[in-house]
């Protein structure tokens, strides 16, 4: 059992066996029933992907599930200091290495090769913890291999209707030897086929979900297309992040 909680005589925290610092010197991170803590000072991370149900408080009591872990983390790290800062605590990301082409015109996800947490067909489902503002941080690296005048697709498709993050671009990228990785087509992963290109990008961007309600579910779905078939539209590897912002800049 790895115990975790603040002392009201120093204000720091304890991570047992582990490490202590100041509170502002740490955050968490959440994936599904997983908790990473990293001290913001160190290149290392001092526990990554533990189960919620192997810590316990200071008095080693655990806790009945993974929500009830994460409010108790907010508790201890959420002071006066930190509310007036402004700090921000991550609080959930979905994150694969695992990349896909698409050869097709139609929009397919592209979190869909392993099995993830709270991801169904491609799907990624957040309940917020709390009332709030959050922001939430897109980035991944993708390949398009053409010759003509036609561009890369991408978004994220949040709540179903909401489109986050359009990219329409005509990189005109088809020289090079490329990565060869599955295809996908009607949310499927099927054969094999090279990307066609060594050229890369990254694409990334933030933006604010403004006054979400506590209980709510957030959905978000990062997909992807060639504007003309026959063509490779490739994502390699994708990070969609969620962190609460604590104090509102007015």
């Amino acid at each position: 059992m790895i115990r975790v909680w603040k002392s009201a005589a120093s204000k720091s925290v304890f991570i047992s066996g582990v490490t202590f610092c100041p509170t502002d010197d740490i955050e968490y991170l959440r994936n599904g029933d997983l908790f990473t803590l990293d001290r913001t000072s160190t290149e290392i991370t001092e526990v990554k992907d533990v189960p919620y149900s192997q810590f316990g408080d200071e008095q080693n009591n655990s806790f009945p599930d993974a929500d009830a872990f994460e409010a108790y983390l907010q508790s201890i790290l959420v002071t006066e200091e930190l509310a007036v800062s402004g700090k921000d605590l991550y609080c959930a990301y979905i994150q694969s290495e695992l990349g896909l082409i698409n050869q097709t015109t139609a929009f397919e996800p592209f979190f869909i090769r392993e099995s993830l947490p709270n991801v169904s067909n491609g799907v990624w489902s957040w309940t917020v913890p709390e009332d709030g503002d959050y922001e939430m941080t897109l980035s991944y690296r993708w390949s398009y291999n053409n010759t003509t005048t036609t561009s890369f697709l991408a978004h994220v498709l949040r709540n179903g209707s909401i489109f986050d993050f359009p990219l329409h671009i005509e990189p005109k990228d088809s020289g090079g030897t490329g990565v060869t990785l599955p295809t996908v087509v009607n949310g499927i992963v099927t054969i094999n086929v090279n990307s066609g290109t060594d050229q890369f990008h990254l694409a990334y961007g933030k933006r604010i979900l403004q006054n979400l309600t506590k209980g709510d579910v957030e959905t978000f779905k990062l997909e992807f297309a060639c504007q003309n078939a026959s063509q490779e539209a490739t994502i390699y590897n994708a990070t969609i992040s969620i962190k609460a912002i604590k104090n509102r800049n007015v």
